[in-house]
């Protein structure tokens, strides 16, 4: 058997490697899902990968990332 926490910072160090990932986190209520935050991901290499060096997975789903630059408080100002 595999160690769970072994397996966790493997998930998270392939997760890492691939170009254009900004953040990785483990989530879900059995922190059995892997949240990856970035621009122009190859989601088929991170799959692929993942099922590589880890084992089994998934992707759930596929969104854009929020926007993080803060806009202005008034059109006149630019108070952040």
């Amino acid at each position: 058997m595999s160690d769970p926490k072994k397996s966790k910072a493997k998930a998270i160090k392939t997760a890492a490697s691939i170009p254009g990932v900004e953040s990785v986190a483990i989530k879900g209520d059995s922190t059995d899902m892997l949240e990856v935050v970035g621009n122009e991901i190859d989601t088929v290499e991170l799959t692929n990968l993942l099922r590589k060096n880890v084992g089994g997975a998934d992707l759930i789903s596929v969104v854009p990332a929020e926007d993080k630059v803060k806009k202005p408080v008034c059109s006149n100002c630019s108070i952040m």
